[in-house]
């Protein structure tokens, strides 16, 4: 699935689902690297990033300083393991 977001970024997503599992491993990766990850609110690093969250509704925002940014609302209640690839120009 490919999505574009309001800054004009796209990102491809890719979902694996298993049942039974109360956390989600969420993989955020980017063209160029390095860009500023926040998932609610919270900056949690940078990528190539990959991080363990509860299994719920997440705000993802993806950024860079001059190249812009790019985000989305992601549901991680019936996934276990989840690949987005940011690309920002």
């Amino acid at each position: 699935m490919e999505v574009t977001g309001a800054a004009g970024g796209t990102a491809r997503l890719t979902r694996v689902v298993h049942v039974g599992r109360r956390h989600a491993t969420l993989t955020i990766e980017s063209e160029p690297e390095n860009l500023t990850v926040y998932i609610d609110g919270v900056e949690r690093g940078r990528t190539p990033l990959t991080v363990e969250l509860d299994r719920d509704l997440v705000h993802v925002r993806v950024r860079h300083h001059w190249l812009g940014e790019w985000e989305a609302n992601i549901d991680l209640r019936f996934t276990a393991t989840l690949r987005i690839f940011v690309e920002l120009r």
